[in-house]
């Protein structure tokens, strides 16, 4: 800003309230050229959107020339008159405008100004000094107002509006028919052929070609400027030729077509068949070729499925069975198959099917490249204990199924801790495999039974099942229907292994194992109801099982049992509680796959739990409660977590910053990676200790 002395020389605004002043003139500029030339962008609108809709190719040539020209004398005259209104903004309107920022002070006009009168007064001098210092003061606060664009009360009916809308809608119904169109703004459209006017029709041929749905590729046109294409296997083909009077010549050895060319009349024909190999395919009218392309097609590869390992037992009598699938279009579904190594022969036994059960797919992922575990309980199942032999299938959406070689193992059976319930076992497999050994299984059970009250001790239940069975069997074996008494006898036998061992822990596993399949299953295939309920089915089942293992680790150590000031089971309780909650969230925030995976470790740790009620006789802690300590240091480290998510989120909302994707998986998936990470010491030395 100049010094402020008295000027007697024009005020010179210094670089800050230049540039001010060029933004005041930039906008003013902006503010009257919309205001002046609005109306003829307007008519330009509707020229071209009238164009675009056909509007001047209906017209005959005379009536084309006149509202062709009529259009663009509007727009000409439009522009002009707009263009005479429009007055270029002067450095002093670009003043006064900078000015209206501070209305009541106006410091540039006053640093414009100059003294009237009184030049030679020292006192008007002094005051008129003071009046330029207060406006240099002033003009250091002065801002630029933006333009204002705001058109509204120059067009009462919105047409600057509509116009632009109307001319989008031109677009759209123009297609890619839009150059045409436009050029008829310029030629007008040749007029129909007159009646008796013979007109040449010119042969053409056109395909399409419809990839099947489960590849997931778009519809392909074969364009008759590209010579060839990569199609996959089984691929959909139309091909149609018009203004064709014979039957179209056709060179396809690799296309299937039921029926051939069609005729649909008026000299279009039309041929409909699928790609089964690579070959040339060619149209002809007879005499000269209409289109040719060279085709290769794609076969649909057969899936691969393999074993990612033997099958694994866990700790509590369950199977984990890992595997990997891929498929060029992807394994749309995947299932596992267990028979005897001799294979399964009707009326042998009980077993006339084999174990057949499903392995997971990813819900939202890749189904191209598939790597997961499937985890069953296949404990209460006759084969249990014995050799059998497992097949992997997997099948893609062509139809086509891979599978794996047979591979012989001996399938986890339930550990049971008494010897006469495992003995009961035994002989229940025999039966139930092959009713041939019933004479032999009859011996056995009733040699174990001689002395009930040294084997059975009070379990009276069990007593009166074994002898149930015995008689029943023996029954069966004088009138020779083993085959139809077989099942019965099958399931007291194992009923009563039940209740030797463990009695109501047993019901309580068997329903949260239930619990845990119906989840997984709606977490596949079900609606979001449907999870609703299999949580809290999943929630009754743990709380049962968690207070018959509580009740049970109280009568097996009384002396070590939870006293009543420690919170350790229940605290474990809400803890295995608070998981629940964080996975139906993921479920119902469409992470299903997230869920399904931190179901799977759930269902670990719980396996632990049971393992360590099992092992006895080791001194310090056993891994079951291991587990508990472990599951509660786990959840103190996701609480921490989750403060520390928490807090970073109300930061970036506080700093206007929306969290990363990335962040988010990783706040949802770290759970679970935790709970794998404080399962797995646990685990391993469970597993040590059963070797």
């Amino acid at each position: 800003m100049a010094s402020s002395t008295f000027r007697d020389r024009p005020y010179q605004p210094d670089e800050k309230t230049r540039r001010l002043i060029r933004k005041s003139r930039s906008a003013l500029l902006l503010e009257r050229g919309a205001r002046a030339l609005w109306p003829a962008f307007t008519v330009l609108c509707f020229v071209l959107a009238a164009a675009l809709m056909g509007l001047y190719a209906t017209l005959t040539p005379v009536w084309h020339g006149w509202i062709v020209g009529g259009s663009a004398l509007a727009v000409l005259a439009a522009a002009a008159i707009g263009l005479a209104r429009l007055r270029w903004p002067s450095v002093a309107d670009a003043e006064e405008r900078l000015d209206g920022s501070m209305p009541e002070a106006k410091p540039l006009a006053v640093l414009t100004d100059t003294q009237a009168a009184g030049r030679e007064d020292m006192f008007a001098r002094a005051v008129w000094l003071e009046h330029q210092r207060r406006a240099e003061r002033a003009a250091r606060k002065l801002v630029a107002i933006p333009a204002d664009l705001k058109l509204a009360r120059f067009d009462a009916w919105a047409l600057r509006l509509f116009a632009p809308a109307l001319l989008i809608g031109g677009i759209i119904a123009a297609g890619g028919n839009w150059q045409a169109r436009l050029a008829s703004l310029v030629e007008p459209v040749a007029p129909p052929a007159a009646a008796g006017t013979v007109i040449e029709r010119v042969p053409l041929a056109e395909a399409w070609v419809v990839p099947p749905v489960y590849t997931g590729l778009d519809t392909v046109y074969l364009d008759r400027e590209t010579a060839s294409y990569t199609l996959p296997q089984g691929a959909q083909l139309t091909l149609r030729a018009t203004d064709v009077d014979t039957l179209p010549g056709l060179e396809a050895p690799g296309v299937e077509s039921e029926y051939g060319f069609q005729e649909l009349g008026a000299g279009l024909w039309e041929l409909r068949g699928s790609f089964a190999s690579s070959g040339r395919l060619g149209v002809t009218n007879g005499i000269e070729p209409l289109a040719g392309w060279d085709i290769t097609v794609t076969p649909d590869a057969v899936p691969e499925i393999e074993m990612d390992g033997a099958p694994r037992p866990t700790m509590a009598g369950a199977t984990e069975f890992a595997f990997t699938a891929k498929d060029d279009y992807g394994v749309v579904s995947a299932w596992a198959e267990i028979v005897p190594p001799g294979g399964i022969v009707k009326g042998k036994g009980l077993v006339e099917e084999p174990i057949t059960f499903a392995l997971p797919l990813p819900i939202t992922g890749d189904p191209r490249d598939v790597s997961d575990v499937a985890l069953q309980d296949l404990s209460e199942h006759p084969l249990a204990g014995g050799d059998v032999l497992l097949v992997y299938y997997a099948e893609d959406g062509a139809g086509q199924v891979g599978e794996t070689e047979a591979f012989e193992f001996e399938l986890p059976g339930r550990h049971f801790r008494h010897p006469l319930a495992r003995a009961l076992v035994e002989q229940r497999r025999e039966l139930a495999i092959d009713f041939a050994t019933a004479p032999r299984v009859l011996d056995v059970v009733q040699a174990v039974t001689r002395r009930p009250e040294a084997v059975f001790g009070d379990k009276h239940g069990a007593f009166l099942a074994v002898r149930s069975a015995v008689r029943r069997l023996a029954a069966a074996i004088a009138e020779d229907k083993v085959a139809e008494r077989a099942e019965e006898v099958v399931e007291l036998l194992w009923r009563a292994a039940l209740e030797l061992d463990g009695g109501d822990m047993n019901s309580a596993l068997e329903r949260l194992r239930a619990a845990e399949q119906a989840l997984r299953d709606a977490l596949e295939n079900g609606t979001e109801e449907d999870i609703r309920r299999a949580m809290e089915d999943l929630r009754a089942a743990m709380q049962q099982y968690l207070q018959e293992l509580a009740r049970q680790m109280m009568e097996q150590n009384p002396e070590g049992a939870q006293q009543p000031g420690d919170q350790n089971q229940s605290l474990t309780q809400q803890d295995l509680n608070e998981m629940l909650d964080q996975m139906q969230r993921m479920a119902e925030n469409g992470l299903r796959d997230q869920a399904r995976d931190m179901l799977s470790e759930l269902s670990r740790m719980l396996e632990n739990l049971q393992a360590g009620r099992m092992q006895q006789g080791q001194p310090g802690m056993s891994p079951g409660q291991q587990a508990m300590q472990q599951l509660q240091e786990l959840i103190q480290r996701q609480r921490e977590l989750s403060d520390r998510t928490f807090g970073e989120a109300r930061r970036n909302r506080r700093e206007g910053q929306q969290p990363g994707l990335l962040t988010g998986l990783l706040a949802r998936l770290l759970p679970g990676l935790l709970a794998l990470a404080a399962v797995a010491p646990c685990l391993a030395e469970g597993a040590i200790g059963e070797l």
